[in-house]
This record gives C-alpha cells, structure tokens and sequence, in this order.
C-alpha cells in the first residue's frame, strides 16, 4: 500500500527557519514547536500526494550520541522516529548526512513508499536522492526560503519537485528565547560570579521576574498544545478529567510535567524555582481549559451544521 515518508535535517531546519524567523542560526536562542511542526508536514504531504505518512525521520546529532531532553520530546511524538549522529567537540555534526543516505537508499526499497519529502539542503545527500528515485520512488525536496541561499543547486535539480517553506508558516512554530540577562534581577557582582550562581545553582538564588514569568508560561501553553495535538482519546479524556478537579488535585502525568518544566528551564536558561514550577502547572491546565473550550465549541458547531 502506498506511503509516503518525511526524512528531516534538523540541523537544516534550525538554521534556515531561525535565520529567516528570528535572524539567528544560534540554536540555543530558539525553541522549534516539533510537534505542530509534524503536523504541518505531515498535512502537507497527505495534500500532496493523497496517501497517509508512514513515518517521520527526525536528523539530529549529539555528542556521543547520547539523547538530550530535546530529543527524548522528538522521539515521543506520534509516527516520528529519531536518528542521531555525533556531535564533535568544535559544534559539527557527523555521521547525520550518512544515516539520511542510508535511509534513503533502503527505505525506498521496502515497497510500501511512494513518495518521499526531504527537509535539507546538502549536497552530500545527492546520491542517495538519485538511488531513492532509481527505485521508483518520488522524492520531494522542501525547502525554506530563500531556498536558492541554503539548498543545493545539484539537489534541486535533482528532485522530482521542489516546495518552499514561507516565513509565515514558520513563523508560529519557531520562537526565540529571551535572553539569560532578561530573565534575571541585577547582579551587584561585577564579576560575573553572583551571576553565574543564579543560573545553575538552581531555586535557592533564582528569582522570579516578570520576564521570567512570561517565558514559563509562554513554555507551559506551548507543552499544553503540543500535548493535545499529540494525545490520543484516553489521554484527552484524563486531562478533561483532571481540569475538573480543583487546582490543588489537578495532577499531570510525570513525563509531561518533567518536559514542560524542562522546557521552561531552557527558556530561562536556570532551573526553576518553586513558584515558578506552580505557575508553569497553573498555566498549563489554564491553556487545557481554553482547548477544551474550543473544541466543545467546534463539536456543538459540528452537531449544529449537521442538524441544520
């Protein structure tokens, strides 16, 4: 039965998108909404071809191959699996064009592909685009613009389409961090060391400040969409469950609190304190309610279309 695939250069992605977004291919100043991100490609696809994805390939690197927080979220999603090559001590990745050749080459060979949409732009992987295509298999190559700047001419022309990524549809999935300074109160040390506890030495020296509130909550509605969007109907059913509850016995599933809060900490670029681990949570069933709202409202639509 006829598939399609989604292989994705996370390096490409985080590099072209923030540049275009944010003006920065600094990684560590943005935050990439992956599983809206899934969706949208995924829809794409499904438009495109007329046929269900199969599967998405996530491309990333890390050092000694070993899982971020970062990762572990990706891995997570629904149909989406992570391939990591290394990450060297200079900041390059190696090893990713490699595995997204392999993939290349022997997913087009398991006959259940018809198409195959890559998200990158290095020429290395030319070869294994020609291989894929030798198979029979389509290869659309989905660029960000200006795509003519960050994707290969070689590879471009190679596809068997080209589609490109506009501002404004990365415009929602990719946001910038504040910065460390922004989120912190003043420091009398001159020096840097006052400053430095602050960051790492975790609740008992971080304080809270409004900057630094809007990042944890801007990072508990983001974890409470990507959840919902993620979620099957017995998780929803658990969370409207639980957002009926009063505050103080609303309880989220461990792993979901984990990520939100780590999530909210690389905002901030410290750990939490306390208060703001409360308010991330109360932020959190605060977006779970405004979900819940609209979709009650688009079924109550749903039942008025039908009954008229």
């Amino acid at each position: 039965m006829d598939s399609f695939l989604i292989l994705v250069d996370a390096g490409y992605v985080y590099a072209s998108a923030g540049t275009l977004v944010h003006g920065t291919k600094a990684r560590h100043e943005l935050l990439l909404n992956h599983g809206a991100l899934r969706d949208h490609l995924e829809s794409f696809g499904r438009e495109t071809t007329g046929v269900s994805m199969l599967r998405m390939y996530w491309y990333d690197a890390a050092p000694n191959r070993m899982p971020t927080p970062e990762h572990d979220h990706i891995a997570s999603l629904r149909a989406v699996q992570l391939r990591l090559g290394r990450l060297s001590n200079a900041g390059l990745q190696k090893g990713v064009d490699s595995l997204i050749y392999r993939d290349l080459f022997t997913l087009s060979q398991s006959g259940r592909v018809s198409d195959i949409f890559l998200v990158a732009g290095d020429e290395d992987l030319l070869e294994g685009v020609n291989a894929a295509k030798d198979f029979g298999v389509r290869i659309s190559l989905i660029g960000i613009e200006p795509n003519r700047s960050n994707q290969s001419d070689a590879l471009r022309h190679a596809a068997d389409a080209v589609y490109i990524f506009q501002r404004e549809q990365l415009e929602p999935l990719m946001h910038r961090k504040r910065s460390v300074e922004s989120s912190q109160p003043p420091s009398a040390d001159r020096s840097g060391a006052h400053q430095q506890s602050e960051v790492h030495d975790g609740d008992s020296d971080a304080e809270s400040t409004p900057d630094g509130d809007e990042i944890v909550r801007g990072a508990a509605r983001q974890v409470a969409h990507e959840y919902w969007s993620q979620s099957d109907a017995d998780e929803r059913a658990y969370l409207e469950t639980e957002e009926r509850r009063a505050v103080a016995n609303r309880r989220l599933p461990q792993r979901t609190d984990g990520w939100m809060l780590r999530v909210a900490a690389e905002g901030l670029s410290r750990r939490l304190t306390e208060s703001e681990k409360w308010l991330a949570r109360a932020e959190f069933w605060k977006e779970i309610a405004v979900i819940l709202g609209e979709a009650d409202g688009s079924s109550t639509a749903g039942t008025e279309a039908r009954d008229a």
